[in-house]
């Protein structure tokens, strides 16, 4: 079956039910780049400004994976995390944060993140992380290496 949606180039694009994500963030700008990324490249963006609204829509909606910020108005990302993964402990949860400190990613980590995005977005690498984790050739739970860790302190 496919799914029909306009990608706001003028041509249809296939949007799958298992291509659909979640993105998260408070800043309004982000969540509309990336949003739009994620159209062009023919997935559904759903997003949420916060923890509350995440909460919702991770409920309602079939979520192949979701991209978190780390500072959000009423939670952290690493608490949407949590909760996502008790609900669902194979989706695989990228977090996004400015402060890529070794105590952060070490929290994401333990929560059950699949990988982590510094701010600002390299588009990029968004693609080619995000890309690797809806095809399948992404981990659902994200490892620390020394090399990472020595570049995060």
């Amino acid at each position: 079956m496919m799914f029909v949606a306009w990608n706001g180039t003028g041509e249809a694009a296939d949007v799958r039910p298992s291509r659909t994500v979640l993105v998260v963030d408070d800043d309004r700008e982000t969540l509309d780049v990336l949003c739009q990324v994620l159209r062009r490249d023919g997935s559904r963006c759903i997003p949420a400004a916060d923890g509350a609204e995440a909460v919702q829509a991770f409920a309602a909606a079939e979520i192949a994976a979701a991209m978190i910020d780390f500072d959000l108005p009423d939670v952290t990302g690493v608490q949407l995390i949590q909760e996502f993964k008790r609900a669902r402990p194979n989706i695989p949860l990228l977090l996004m944060t400015g402060n890529p400190s070794q105590r952060v990613i070490f929290e994401a980590c333990e929560a059950g993140a699949s990988s982590y995005l510094r701010k600002p977005l390299d588009l990029q690498r968004v693609r080619l992380v995000l890309g690797r984790t809806l095809e399948g050739g992404g981990s659902t739970t994200m490892t620390m290496t020394n090399m990472e860790m020595k570049g995060t302190s």
